[in-house]
């Protein structure tokens, strides 16, 4: 992880898995094929440590899992977990408890927000550059959503995202509901699962959204969604939809090195072709569809 995020240093992660020695660990699994991950595990002393070799931490691992890059890493990580507890069974079970799903639904009710629908989460951070969509379009898409159904906009995001959310709140002619470094990760997910209707970059919070089932439109540039989108398809007229443009070079999947050309802190071309209006119409489906809400002025601009 990354710093402005609240990762550790990894000084401090090394102390964290030696003190973990003490524990007698079993099973140890990492889904990044991060070497540094694998080097982890291992100082745990965990019995077991399962996990992909593409970074060529085969030797710290017991169970080496095949990576397939033809496979989305959803599917790809569900074969992981499988080789080591075996194939699911019975009924699936829900990402939240009880108790978070009712810390959601207070939540909204102690924002006042209740009567406010539709509630529309804006997600801006892209945790890069290369994948982050230019504020001022998030600004227009939330704009026109809050012109035509009243929807009520929502900022989220980690304490990393603070300078991009305020900087989208300021663009706005309308004052945004701002929970960006508020809420604690399962607090969040909490949270996507009262919104009608979730929009972000290729990022964390959007695989959450979609695994809690709050219709969503991601912006996708460099990378795959096939790849690295969890919501299915990503078709249009779906519940998670994905838009993006079609570039000879995208996707590239060149996110911790892009071109030096995509490497300027702004958005790269594949991104800047993500029209206003693909996003916007999407978003305003999917609030008529998946969430029956009308629109109380013409869609459009």
């Amino acid at each position: 992880g990354r710093r402005s995020e609240g990762a550790e240093r990894f000084a401090d992660l090394l102390r964290r898995a030696r003190c973990l020695r003490k524990e007698g660990l079993d099973l140890a699994v990492d889904l990044q094929g991060d070497v540094r991950a694998a080097l982890l595990m291992a100082l745990t002393g965990a019995r077991h440590r399962v996990g992909y070799a593409n970074t060529g931490g085969g030797w710290l691992l017991t169970d080496v899992v095949p990576l397939d890059e033809t496979l989305s890493w959803v599917e790809q990580n569900r074969r992981a977990v499988a080789s080591v507890v075996g194939e699911a069974t019975g009924a699936r079970v829900d990402l939240l408890t009880a108790e978070e799903r009712g810390f959601g639904r207070r939540l909204v009710a102690d924002l006042g927000l209740a009567s406010s629908r539709p509630l529309v989460a804006v997600h801006p951070g892209g945790g890069r550059a290369v994948k982050q969509w230019d504020l001022g379009r998030w600004a227009e898409v939330a704009r026109r959503l809050h012109r035509e159904f009243q929807a009520t906009i929502l900022l989220t995001g980690g304490e990393g995202d603070r300078p991009v959310a305020q900087a989208l709140a300021r663009l706005l002619p309308f004052r945004a509901v701002d929970l960006t470094g508020r809420l604690s990760l399962r607090e969040t997910v909490a949270l996507l699962s009262q919104l009608d209707l979730f929009l972000s970059p290729d990022t964390g919070t959007m695989h959450a959204a979609c695994a809690v089932g709050t219709p969503s439109v991601s912006v996708f540039g460099p990378s795959d969604p096939a790849r690295y989108f969890s919501g299915g398809t990503g078709e249009t007229g779906r519940r998670h939809v994905v838009v993006r443009a079609e570039l000879w070079c995208s996707p590239c999947n060149l996110i911790r090195k892009p071109p030096a050309e995509c490497d300027d802190g702004a958005p790269p071309e594949c991104l800047r072709r993500v029209e206003v209006d693909d996003v916007h119409r999407e978003a305003a489906r999917l609030l008529r569809e998946a969430g029956g809400y009308a629109a109380r002025e013409p869609t459009g601009a």
